[in-house]
């Protein structure tokens, strides 16, 4: 009886150890499982970010390359055939007094709520919406409202600041680029998300007209 019993043990023992080892060799297995997935991911995620990086690298070449073409195209011929100097843009326009007194004074919040049902509902009409660049321009629109839109949009799409981006975008809105344009040329970057950003940013850009709008006109 006693014999059986040390032979029962002794089994139990082994089954025990053995049963040990199993779980040890599975624990190991799934540790050396989830290292190999996590190398795959980190590896993943670094060729994304080249990607991202090398897309965004282009896109800069490309805007350069049709900044330094974009003057010799707006060369008038003089009379003798030579080409004039290139007239550039005054970033500083005069301002009338009266309206940049208005611009400053802003509107009321239930003023400001009066515009919200007012804005174009469709992203056709959207997009149609004539703008009045000249009165966006003196109001700094673009710098002041804009800048903050596109950095956090960009940052929220790309998971991080692309000043260079962001500064590509500001360029073509100062340079009155109209959104199918606008899409165009980031389409590359921002891919499938291209339309909404763009559509959002349109939004905000025929808000802010509105709010000049009305400002003026009081």
């Amino acid at each position: 009886m006693e014999e059986r019993k040390r032979v029962w043990a002794e089994e139990k023992a082994r089954d025990e150890e053995d049963r040990k080892l199993e779980e040890e060799e599975l624990e190991a297995e799934r540790k050396h499982k989830a290292k190999v997935e996590k190398l795959r991911q980190e590896k993943e995620r670094r060729r994304r970010e080249e990607e991202e990086r090398m897309k965004i690298k282009r896109f800069l070449e490309q805007q350069k390359e049709g900044d330094a073409e974009e003057p010799a195209s707006k060369r008038q011929k003089t009379n003798d055939g030579s080409a004039s100097k290139v007239v550039e843009k005054d970033d500083a326009p005069k301002k009338e007094a009266a309206q940049d007194e208005k611009i400053r004074a802003g509107l009321s919040m239930e003023e400001i709520k009066k515009l919200y049902p007012l804005l174009p509902k469709s992203r056709e009409d959207l997009f149609k919406y004539e703008l009045n660049w000249e009165r966006i321009e003196e109001a700094k629109v673009v710098s002041r409202v804009c800048r903050k839109f596109v950095s956090k949009k960009i940052e929220e799409l790309m998971g991080a600041e692309e000043e260079s981006m962001i500064t590509v975008i500001l360029k073509l809105l100062d340079k009155r680029c109209s959104p199918d344009l606008l899409i165009q040329k980031i389409g590359c970057i921002f891919e499938e998300a291209t339309d909404g950003f763009v559509e959002k940013l349109w939004r905000v850009i025929v808000f802010e007209d509105m709010k000049l709008h009305k400002m003026l006109d009081l």
